[in-house]
């Protein structure tokens, strides 16, 4: 296959459905983590305000585990109430690029044919 072929086609294959909805996964995947994370962090910032004794009720009533926070150091505590978030994102990123590589395998045979003929 030739090179310079298959990025001439590159335009048609990112207009392709396929490869637009893997735009929307994968900024989807991304957004989530990135709100997810300020959420966490402000409610980090609002736990380590609370009086040492009512940050158990605090923590449950905000749906964390203050058990699983307390035993962190402030640093840890951050990546482990988001590392699911991350992981989420990841996998959107690998269905993105599933999704982009069907759409170059579907669009780049066409465009090489009409191209061709």
């Amino acid at each position: 296959m030739n090179w310079t072929a298959l990025i001439s086609a590159l335009p048609k294959v990112s207009a392709d459905p396929l490869a637009i909805l893997a735009y929307i996964i994968l900024a989807a995947g991304w957004v989530i983590w990135v709100l997810r994370r300020r959420r966490s962090i402000d409610f980090l910032k609002s736990l380590a305000l609370q009086p040492e004794k009512s940050r158990p009720g605090y923590a449950v009533a905000a749906g964390y585990s203050y058990d699983e926070l307390a035993g962190l150091n402030p640093k840890d505590r951050l990546r482990v109430i988001t590392r699911r978030y991350l992981l989420i994102a990841y996998v959107f990123t690998g269905i993105a690029v599933l999704l982009f590589l069907l759409s170059v395998l579907r669009v780049v045979p066409q465009y090489l044919e009409l191209r061709n003929v």
